[in-house]
């Protein structure tokens, strides 16, 4: 599963906008955002126009799976200031500061965790066959 998305940003002293991947975003990225966006990372809306976002809810099953639910949700620089990663934007456009990234996000506290704990996988196969003819 390829997980890799790329945003334009802007970042820097000068402003200059630069693609970068969403894995590397930093705290105070600044994004543009308009219909059909995913957003990246959490964040706070600096500017808005008529903004809606379908807003993913969790909930956890104690003997089960994660459940995610969708919620439309009206937000805006003054009163609903917070998108949440895994959103999307359905109308209006925004501006947004990136504020949280990494593992404190809510891509972090949520994101699926991949435990190969003790087990061979097919890269470390590979490594141990390399290992071997050196």
């Amino acid at each position: 599963m390829n997980r890799e998305e790329w945003i334009p940003v802007l970042r820097g002293k000068k402003g200059s906008m630069q693609t970068v991947s969403v894995w590397n975003l930093v705290v105070g990225d600044i994004i543009n955002m308009q219909p059909g966006d995913k957003v990246p990372a959490d964040c706070i809306v600096v500017e808005s126009a008529n903004l809606h976002v379908n807003e993913p809810t969790r909930h956890v099953e104690l003997d089960g799976p994660t459940q995610i639910t969708f919620a439309k949700q009206y937000k805006n620089a003054n009163e609903r200031p917070f998108l949440y990663v895994d959103s999307y934007v359905l109308n209006g456009t925004c501006k947004a500061v990136v504020c949280c990234v990494g593992e404190n996000s809510t891509r972090g506290a949520n994101d699926t965790k991949y435990d190969t704990g003790e087990r061979e996988t097919e890269l470390t196969t590979k490594l141990s066959n390399i290992e071997t003819t050196l």
